[in-house]
């Protein structure tokens, strides 16, 4: 079922050993975020803009922008290859640069009230063996904006959801036993169902990894999407075993991105076959491989 803003909750599990130690890594990592923010904030207020800092060896070395993204996605993991990947798409543009992060140990979607961090510190921290769900709440004790923030994700064993209680509605997210989907400044709670719907489609089990993705992306724009519009959509998969070049693909700016998206997958599946055709798969899985 489909979780809204008043009822969003945190999923819990018993907590090994090796799991406390793992939260301490992850608070450990995360504990200088929050005190860099509040004085990379003040040192902005003069300006009337939020910004935040990338830390680097718990330094801040560059200073960005905030940005809002109301906007709905997925971030799944295929059973069958072990592969992440995350579809997304929103009412602005860009959208491909702010919120998917994946990596081979899991997928991560910020969205809402932007912080990249989120996706960039989680993916460091899950490569540091740290469960999803521990790395993420672990990074959102620590920022002080929080309820304006949403963000989804999972690894190998475990999943994780957070929809802040100031983000716009309507807003929520579900969980699935290998997918997580949130969206915020929706047409409606039928967006969110859509797209779980299509993505536990048994038929959807015979299809490309990537593909899965990008059906339950259009059937969240056929459910009305983001109430404000279109404008940007993405798809992003870590496939350590069969990388393909349509693991990667961006819509910037376009009147229909669900659509055009579709429309580049095609593309690049049908060059995609004729590099095998010509130059074998170890090529294609060479070309295939995702910056990630």
């Amino acid at each position: 079922m489909w979780v809204g803003k008043d009822l969003t909750k945190h999923h819990r599990w018993p907590v090994t050993a090796a799991q406390a130690n793992a939260e301490a890594r992850a608070v450990e990592v995360a504990a200088p975020i929050a005190t860099t923010c509040r004085a990379v904030a003040a040192a902005g207020a003069a300006r009337h803009r939020q910004v935040i800092g990338r830390i680097h060896r718990r330094r801040v070395i560059q200073l960005k922008k905030v940005i809002d993204l109301h906007t709905f996605s997925i971030a799944a993991r295929d059973r069958g290859t072990g592969a992440f990947g995350i579809a997304v798409a929103t009412a602005r543009p860009n959208v491909g640069s702010l919120v998917p992060w994946v990596s081979v140990r899991g997928a991560i979607a910020t969205q809402a009230r932007v912080n990249t961090e989120l996706g960039r510190q989680g993916l460091a921290l899950l490569s540091q063996g740290v469960p999803v769900d521990v790395a993420l709440s672990a990074l959102l004790r620590k920022d002080g904006e929080r309820e304006i923030r949403q963000v989804h994700g999972l690894d190998a064993e475990r999943a994780f959801c957070h929809t802040g209680g100031s983000c716009v509605p309507w807003c929520g997210h579900e969980q699935g036993d290998v997918f997580t989907v949130a969206g915020n400044m929706l047409a409606g709670p039928d967006v969110i169902a859509a797209m779980s719907r299509s993505f536990r489609e048994p038929d959807g089990a015979r299809r490309e990894f990537s593909e899965r993705l990008l059906l339950a992306l259009e059937a969240g724009q056929k459910a009305g999407g983001d109430k404000r519009g279109k404008q940007s959509a993405a798809l992003l998969v870590a496939a350590p075993r069969e990388p393909r070049m349509y693991h990667n693909l961006r819509v910037d700016d376009h009147a229909e991105p669900v659509a055009e998206l579709r429309r580049v997958w095609e593309v690049v599946v049908a060059h995609t076959k004729q590099i095998e055709a010509e130059y074998g798969s170890a090529t294609v899985r060479l070309f295939g491989r995702v910056k990630y």
